[in-house]
């Protein structure tokens, strides 16, 4: 005789054992499917990649080797003057005057600085990198330009000076370079040294002492008498016009 419980029993564990090989099946198909569109959706990005930058610049006009090539080029300059170059750096606001440097650049990335206020040269390292524009970097612990950046206990700021400039431009017969300091936004000018640098941070030595604490011969400008008065240590002319005085720095 036939079971009816029994019957219904055996019916729902045939169907659980007929659909579990189903169950697998569409999870394994589940994962096939997403396994395959992760690798389409890879295909396509980079595919876009390639087509984004397929009619980019190649060979040596792609921008990271232009970049090297004008910096090399900076570099080649720099250490193409025998005697080095000369120029002045004016610190914060005009309020020391301008400092006459020298600098004689080797192709290692080697620089020897010396100026007016240590003639002897300091060796250290020097930098060209890529920001903004070239940026020429000098190494801080180069006392003879560190000393005007370095803060101390009386200034805070230092003397605001500059350890790093942004290249501006090279004069056409490559004898003078234009630079603008990141700190002060003040100009500088390195022109090509014909003497030793020792020799001509001498004669910046004896002019300076030559003025120091001296007043110069009236002057007229526009018919105004201007008196003018030196303030060498400051590096700095004061100049009077109708009673109005005016700090210049000079170097």
């Amino acid at each position: 005789p036939i079971n009816g419980q029994h019957t219904m029993s055996l019916l729902r564990r045939t169907s659980r054992v007929s659909l579990l090989p189903t169950i697998l099946l569409s999870l394994q198909l589940s994962k096939t499917m997403r396994y395959y569109s992760i690798l389409a959706f890879a295909a396509l990005s980079l595919f876009s990649s390639c087509k984004l930058y397929e009619d980019g610049p190649e060979g040596a006009n792609k921008p990271g080797v232009v970049i090297t090539e004008e910096l090399h080029q900076v570099q080649d300059l720099l250490a193409s003057s025998p005697m080095g170059w000369q120029g002045v750096m004016i610190p914060g606001s005009y309020q020391y005057g301008g400092i006459n440097f020298c600098f004689k650049f080797d192709d290692k990335f080697g620089v020897d600085v010396s100026s007016e206020d240590g003639i002897d040269p300091i060796h250290s390292g020097y930098n060209l990198t890529q920001s903004s524009g070239i940026r020429l970097t000098f190494d801080t612990k180069n006392d003879r330009i560190g000393r005007y950046a370095a803060p101390n206990y009386t200034l805070l700021q230092g003397l605001e000076g500059d350890f790093e400039f942004r290249l501006d431009s090279v004069s056409s017969d490559k004898k003078q370079i234009f630079f603008t300091g990141i700190y002060s936004k003040n100009k500088m000018v390195l022109t090509r040294l014909t003497e030793e640098p020792k020799d001509y941070l001498t004669k910046v030595k004896n002019v300076r002492e030559a003025v120091y604490g001296k007043a110069l011969s009236p002057l007229k400008f526009g018919g105004k008498e201007a008196s003018i008065s030196v303030f060498g240590l400051a590096r700095q002319l004061n100049v009077t016009v109708d009673g109005e005085s005016k700090l210049m720095p000079i170097y």
